[in-house]
């Protein structure tokens, strides 16, 4: 643990940098709200661990030039607060500082059959206030997402700061459903994408997930004939209706 550095990606608290950085990791929190960023601060003082560091800061400006690269990239509970144009960007912009793990937990849209196996209450919001599901075209690959609304129009940027469970700025975001996603993750560059279910996540609505995605290379393979290329096909979507 003490050989990793971490990235933790809207960070707000803390509390998953902090854990990595209380096991002995260099840890690099990135936080968009100074209040957020004040606690974190607080607590490394109140710890005493001197090899993390906290920068307020939009996500979207991460650069491998300014921040350098990691082993652990964490993006939790923040992706979904993302407009379509910041989703993509953001995945690219991860893979780009990762030389390891991207741990990735995150909403994502449902098609409206796989909607209707769960009652309503099971969701954290309620899934009627998600726009129906919908297609768009990002760096000339097709994806498929629901539309949320984070703040309301014509909020003012003090009361986008106070809603500390929603974007920082961005009016609406997307939520890629989970082959969008996956597609998107291998087209920022990962080459493998694991879904972690164990252990559980107690409580989390059927629309979460936690995926660990692998910065690695891609490699041919010498013992098959296999074409090496059919495991990186797009995963298909539902059917546009």
């Amino acid at each position: 643990m003490s050989q990793l550095r971490v990235l933790d990606l809207g960070a707000l608290e803390g509390l998953y940098g902090l854990e990595l950085a209380l096991s002995g990791s260099e840890v690099v929190f990135v936080e968009g709200r100074e209040a957020a960023a004040e606690r974190i601060r607080f607590a490394l003082e109140a710890l005493a661990l001197e090899r993390a560091k906290v920068i307020t800061q939009d996500v979207q400006d991460l650069t491998l030039r300014e921040h350098g690269e990691f082993d652990v990239v964490l993006c939790i509970g923040l992706l979904y607060h993302l407009d379509a144009p910041g989703v993509f960007s953001l995945l690219e912009r991860m893979h780009s500082v990762c030389r390891g793990l991207l741990v990735l937990d995150t909403h994502i849209a449902l098609e409206d059959d796989e909607l209707a196996r769960f009652p309503h209450d099971v969701f954290w919001v309620d899934p009627r206030a998600l726009s129906s599901v919908r297609s768009l075209v990002a760096d000339g690959r097709t994806y498929r997402g629901r539309d949320y609304r984070e703040h309301e129009p014509g909020s003012s940027v003090e009361q986008r700061l106070q809603a500390t469970w929603a974007s920082l700025d961005n009016e609406t975001s997307f939520w890629p459903t989970k082959p969008s996603l996956l597609n998107a993750l291998v087209a920022a560059g990962f080459t493998t994408v694991l879904e972690c279910d164990v252990p559980p996540l107690v409580g989390l609505p059927p629309d979460r997930v936690t995926l660990v995605a692998v910065a690695g290379e891609r490699v041919e393979l010498k013992s098959s004939s296999i074409d090496a290329a059919l495991a990186y096909e797009p995963i298909p979507e539902q059917a546009a209706t």
